[in-house]
């Protein structure tokens, strides 16, 4: 704002310019700076409730896994059969062992469906791998392994 003062008659002008406000112009490029401001929060916020789902599937499919391969643990060595099951197609779970223990060939986590596939390696004679593949989607899956001894 402008001001001018004349000391003799004590009067206060305001300029011109101060007594026009915003022109149209002024308030549509304010208003296409709100916007884009607002869209990249927009995309941001997208962006993380993305990251948040992936994360609760990742979270869910290791607690799956991590059951998964306690319950081989505690079963043992004599328990398990070389061999891969895939939970997929499903493969039929060995019926002398029974081998791949649930929660073989699928199991379902809040929300989520999560698949197994299981490969079972013989390591030596008295040992064996035991991997794990926990899918939730075609593409998407977390893999884990253990050894069992004799």
């Amino acid at each position: 704002m402008y001001l001018a003062a004349s000391s003799e008659s004590k009067t206060i002008s305001l300029s011109r310019h101060s007594l026009r406000g915003l022109t149209l112009l002024e308030t549509l490029i304010a208003m296409v700076v709100l916007t884009v401001a607002i869209l990249g929060l927009a995309g941001v916020f997208i962006s993380g409730l993305r990251l948040v789902d992936a994360s609760a599937n990742l979270t869910g499919a290791t607690n799956v896994a991590r059951e998964f391969l306690e319950t081989v643990k505690e079963r043992g060595y004599s328990s398990t059969s070389v061999g891969t099951f895939d939970g997929r197609t499903p493969d039929p779970a060995n019926t002398t062992t029974t081998f791949p223990p649930a929660p073989y060939p699928t199991t379902s986590v809040g929300r989520q469906t999560f698949t197994l596939v299981v490969r079972c390696l013989e390591f030596s004679p008295t040992i064996r791998s035991v991997q794990v593949d926990v899918y939730w989607d075609q593409d998407s899956k977390a893999s884990f392994a253990t050894m069992v001894h004799q």
